[in-house]
């Protein structure tokens, strides 16, 4: 049954208390089925390289799970050496790299491999907390100057969502946005204090409505009905915490 629970993932709590997230079986079908339209140029055979830990949603759905139920190949990395961070690519040529932007940050100032060639990569792609503009461009052009033929993008997410909601790809992207919704999704911004959808460009609250949100916080109804909330559209939104705003062509920005 893909409405039974799964795992119980444990919130780091970065924007309040710890919580133990309950997600559901369908959340990981959807994950999957989202990450194999939206990324055209994988196939299996290709390969992921896992580094984000396996013990919260962005490394066990999006790095892992995701990864295996595609048919790609799961390159896992129990000790990460940011040092030598390209030793680590030239060594298993990775079609995709999901990460944070340290790790992108530890990417451009290792050198320790001459001529390095990372035409192999596919897709680079940024979560976990915002990419800064500088950063971007200085990924950008080491992509370049090691023959990659894409850009480093940003996606977004969150526990209680399990996979990522919202995603950047080499041709669907806005240089800063988190991109737009992977199919499935729904975001709407609002005002946090009258529930009214903001209007474009205008900073609110993220929301976000899907077929496999959380099933709820284990043990805790009071947080649980704090974070997802049934609308006037009769569809139950999951209350983010998280500020951003939408442009008239729907891309994201947190």
């Amino acid at each position: 049954d893909s409405y039974t629970p799964s795992v119980i993932i444990h919130s780091g709590g970065t924007s309040g208390k710890p919580k133990n997230v309950v997600i559901q079986n369908r959340a990981f079908i959807l994950g999957a089925l989202q990450e194999n339209i939206i990324m055209k140029n994988l196939f299996p055979g290709d390969c992921c390289l896992a580094i984000m830990p396996n013990f919260h949603g962005f490394g066990l759905a999006v790095s892992m799970h995701v990864q295996i139920a595609c048919g790609y190949k799961c390159i896992l990395v129990p000790t990460f050496d940011p040092k030598k961070f390209d030793v680590l690519l030239n060594k298993t040529k990775p079609s995709i790299i999901f990460g944070v932007p340290t790790l992108f940050e530890a990417l451009i100032n290792s050198n320790n491999v001459k001529n390095l060639d990372l035409s192999n990569l596919k897709y680079v792609i940024s979560g976990g907390d915002t990419l800064p503009k500088t950063l971007e461009d200085d990924v950008n052009r080491y992509l370049i100057k090691h023959n990659a033929d894409t850009i480093i993008t940003q996606g977004y997410g969150l526990t209680e969502a399990l996979s990522a909601i919202c995603l950047g790809t080499k041709k669907i992207n806005k240089s800063g946005s988190i991109g737009i919704p992977m199919p499935g999704n729904y975001i709407k911004i609002i005002n946090p204090a009258t529930r009214e959808r903001c209007k474009y460009n205008e900073v609110g609250e993220i929301c976000i409505h899907n077929k496999a949100l959380m099933l709820g916080y284990l043990n805790n109804e009071t947080e649980t009905n704090e974070a997802l909330q049934m609308h006037d559209d009769g569809h139950i939104w999951l209350h983010t915490g998280d500020l951003g705003y939408m442009d008239e062509d729907g891309f994201t920005f947190y």
